[in-house]
């Protein structure tokens, strides 16, 4: 069966609320996207990517219920495979971190204490041992250089094929621990000899100076080119060239943002009403996508009051190659801000959170048309 795609509508908007750009104004287009949900499946994958098969695109996500990794053929609506994860033994996987799907027999698995590469049929190749005293990979630094993704899996890993390495953010040091301002934000671990190579990206000197807490998180997106990084308080995004090794920023803007969150004082504890209400108070800016021709960034509102029920409306931003703003629009309600939200087909797609029937998974796809 055929995925089934309902008449395309097109979401218009007034001139104001078009970003010029040389000329170019774009809009975007939404579409609806349906598949079955099978028993034992997974529609909302929070920690998910996209891949091509042949012409068809693949959704693969890592159900939490099951420790499973699953991939859906979006284009013709069926199961393409699923990964078995084992949680016992000396190749045990109790709980996934990140993961990164290169091929069949290349499947890169991230826990908190190890890091794997398995094949489709859910058999080890290796594990290696990570972020303790023990591990021969960074054992001697592990808490300044603890791979790691932040659990709205907003940092992936990636696996650079033509290097053979992966790339992973670090763990950040919290606001008081000694040795924050010299952490470097991620590294690449070449996988021919094992090292791990920090990468000179830090902190920006205001997440330094001034408490953030939350909106100092990061977002990475690496490339074979270049990382992409960018934090939860700002649309701000930096760009590291994997060859120079040097970083350009692009101070973005949205008309959507209205006041970025300020810092506050250093005894706001962790956990306490007061930094609950700092973190639902200002926008929030979360992961970058890309879909070869455009860059993508989803970011959602202060909370506020809907029927005596908090709610965050979801925003997208657009960019073309070079980071210019192509289009900044208020995303429908009913999506997940960080569920399923992959890049397919020029576009992406977010999942709905309340669909028709328990047997149907629902999604938007969202691509952008640009006239020049």
């Amino acid at each position: 069966m055929k995925v089934s795609y309902f008449l395309l509508f097109v979401l218009l908007f007034c001139r104001c609320n078009e970003i010029p750009t040389g000329g170019v104004n774009c809009n975007p287009i939404f579409s609806q996207l349906q598949t079955r949900n099978e028993p034992g499946w997974y529609g909302g994958y929070k920690m998910c990517q996209s891949i091509k098969k042949e012409e068809n695109t693949i959704l693969v996500g890592y159900n939490p219920f099951s420790n499973r990794l699953q991939g859906w053929n979006l284009d013709k609506n069926q199961a393409e495979f699923e990964i078995q994860l084992q949680t016992e033994g000396p190749d045990g996987i109790p709980e996934v971190v990140s993961f990164y799907y290169h091929s069949r027999d290349s499947v890169f698995i991230l826990s908190f204490f190890s890091l794997s590469l398995i094949r489709s049929d859910g058999s080890t190749v290796w594990r290696h041992l990570l972020n303790n005293s023990k591990s021969q990979i960074n054992g001697d630094n592990a808490e300044h250089a603890k791979l790691w993704c932040n659990s709205d899996h907003t940092s992936p890993i990636f696996y650079d094929a033509d290097e053979n390495a992966l790339y992973a953010a670090f763990k950040p040091l919290k606001f008081f621990e000694s040795g924050r301002s010299e952490q470097p934000l991620c590294g690449k671990l070449n996988l021919d000899d094992l090292t791990l190579e920090p990468l000179p990206i830090y902190l920006p000197k205001k997440y330094l100076m001034e408490y953030y807490p939350y909106y100092d998180q990061i977002n990475m997106r690496f490339t074979e080119d270049e990382i992409l990084y960018a934090f939860y308080h700002n649309p701000s995004i930096y760009r590291f060239d994997k060859k120079a090794k040097k970083t350009a920023v692009f101070d973005l803007q949205s008309k959507f943002a209205g006041q970025l969150a300020p810092p506050v004082s250093s005894t706001v504890q962790e956990g306490s009403p007061e930094l609950t209400e700092y973190i639902g108070e200002y926008p929030l800016f979360f992961k970058i996508n890309s879909d070869g021709q455009h860059f993508y960034r989803v970011h959602v509102s202060a909370l506020t009051m809907d029927s005596m029920s908090p709610k965050r409306k979801k925003y997208l931003m657009v960019f073309d190659k070079n980071l210019n703003l192509l289009s900044d629009f208020e995303l429908p309600d009913g999506l997940g801000a960080m569920g399923s939200n992959v890049p397919v087909d020029e576009g992406m797609i977010f999942y709905k959170l309340h669909s028709e029937s328990e047997d149907i998974n629902e999604y938007l796809k969202v691509k952008l048309a640009c006239i020049i």
